[in-house]
């Protein structure tokens, strides 16, 4: 089914659940969000406040007298009289009074901004918290993109604000199904390829406003004024100093490079520089390493984009940049099959992750590495080869080793598919429990429904991605 659509706003069920269990309680009153830009925090918070007293502010990247101005205006709008705060600490005791009058949820947005700007704020509002939690039945909340920087002022021992915000919520992306909400009536296989193309990030989806997929890669992408056409750069520009260092990693990855000595060598850097960019570009979601599983090997850790608009970014755009803009009318045919190829990539990081949070797996990864096999002359040939899922299952004293293959394509899987997945499966070294799981984008056809009906073969389609229908169980 497709996620609840309240006034406008679409999904987040489950975080404003956990926001309104905390409301509820009388012993926890704090709670610190977190997530990257862009990814709806604010619009959450001020949807979870709808219908309740509260007083929300949202801290500027600018000086502390402009932070203060901003919380001038905030208090005068709510007293609904004219107010000038000259320091924190006099408004945390304008706040306290607001709080003690009545239930009232306290938001800072953007909080580091401010603590950034006056390394004191803190301190005063350590005075709030404390008289929030001791005094009232009120709430208090600070947010902020910059996740690291919030851990800092709320875990560092030492800090004014330290252990007083045991619970903590932390924002990402909204499922498939939730981003259904943004486009009624568009087909599945569409609706999984925008998917695949913007991630669950909401303001992506909210302008992207056309029924069909091609429609909305033109728009957005291919026709002036194609307003994600610099977005995957400004993400980097936004999180990390000297993106241009950063742009030539992704943009190797873009082009087929994986590990750091292959990206190390497209970009003319070192192999510890290398390493050392694509563990800031990790910290922010951008880039991920492969898990390797099933004796891969460990060594030649492999790298990939995993924020999927800028995968699609330097996986399409920037490798066929010579045709877009030339002949807007057949622009799209033209990187279709470039296209094709990125969503079947970002297609295995969704099932990968779909594996993981539906089966409760220790680990998930894939495979890579050779196997033997025949030629087409009957010689024994060693062949590179990958097994796009693995991943291991506890089940009490048993193990189970979940083994899978996921086909992104317009037609469906057969039991060629399996046959092939199986005979990778044979040809590792060790001792495995092995179940297999079929991911397919355009279904399965009937001897392989029939087949893993029999032998206990999960398939997953896009009504189980979608959450229409539930995941298949282990048994």
């Amino acid at each position: 089914m497709p996620s609840e659509t309240v006034n406008g706003f679409i999904g987040r069920s489950k975080e404003l659940r956990i926001l309104e269990e905390i409301y509820a309680e009388s012993r926890h009153k704090t709670c610190a969000v977190t997530g990257r830009r862009q990814i709806g925090k604010s619009s959450l918070l001020r949807r979870f406040c709808t219908g309740k007293r509260n007083f929300f502010i949202q801290f500027y990247n600018g000086s502390e007298e402009q932070n203060l101005d901003r919380l001038s205006i905030g208090l005068s709008s709510f007293m609904g009289s004219e107010i000038k705060v000259g320091s924190y600490a006099e408004a945390m005791k304008l706040l306290m009074d607001i709080t003690k009058a009545e239930k009232t949820v306290v938001v800072f947005d953007e909080y580091t901004y401010a603590s950034a700007s006056a390394s004191f704020v803190s301190s005063a509002v350590q005075e709030l918290v404390d008289w929030i939690v001791s005094e009232t039945e009120s709430m208090i909340i600070l947010c902020s993109s910059e996740m690291s920087a919030l851990e800092d002022e709320i875990s560092s021992y030492g800090k004014p604000l330290y252990g007083r915000f045991p619970l903590r919520l932390k924002v990402g992306p909204l499922s498939p199904q939730e981003t259904l909400g943004f486009h009624p009536g568009m087909d599945r296989m569409d609706a999984m390829r925008l998917y695949l193309t913007l991630g669950g990030i909401p303001i992506y989806h909210s302008l992207s406003t056309a029924s069909t997929y091609r429609s909305n890669i033109e728009a957005c992408y291919l026709r002036p004024p194609a307003p994600f056409s610099n977005e995957a750069m400004s993400i980097v520009n936004r999180e990390l100093k000297d993106g241009d260092k950063y742009t030539r990693i992704l943009d190797a990855i873009g082009n087929g490079a994986t590990t750091i000595k292959e990206i190390a060598s497209k970009c003319d850097v070192s192999e510890q520089l290398t390493g050392m960019y694509l563990s800031h570009l990790s910290s922010i979601g951008v880039v991920r390493p492969l898990v390797p599983m099933a004796g891969a090997n460990k060594r030649e850790r492999r790298y990939a984009i995993t924020d999927y608009l800028v995968a699609f970014h330097y996986g399409v755009i920037m490798r066929r940049e010579n045709l877009i803009g030339n002949r807007e009318a057949e622009c799209y045919d033209d990187i279709l099959p470039t296209i094709s190829t990125q969503l079947g990539k970002s297609f295995e990081f969704l099932c990968r992750d779909f594996v993981g949070k539906a089966y409760g797996c220790s680990e998930v990864g894939s495979w890579w590495g050779t196997i033997g096999s025949m030629s087409e002359d009957g010689i024994e040939e060693e062949v590179d080869t990958d097994i796009d899922v693995v991943a291991t299952v506890s089940k009490g004293k048993d193990r189970i080793d979940l083994f899978g293959e996921c086909k992104f394509r317009s037609r469906m899987m057969g039991m060629s598919d399996l046959e092939t997945l199986m005979r990778r499966v044979g040809g590792l070294h060790g001792r495995f429990n092995p179940r297999y799981i079929l991911f397919s984008a355009s279904g399965f056809d009937e001897d392989l429904t029939d087949y893993a009906a029999d032998n206990g073969v999960l398939l997953i389609g896009l009504d189980v991605l979608f959450g229409d229908s539930p995941a298949p169980p282990l048994g």
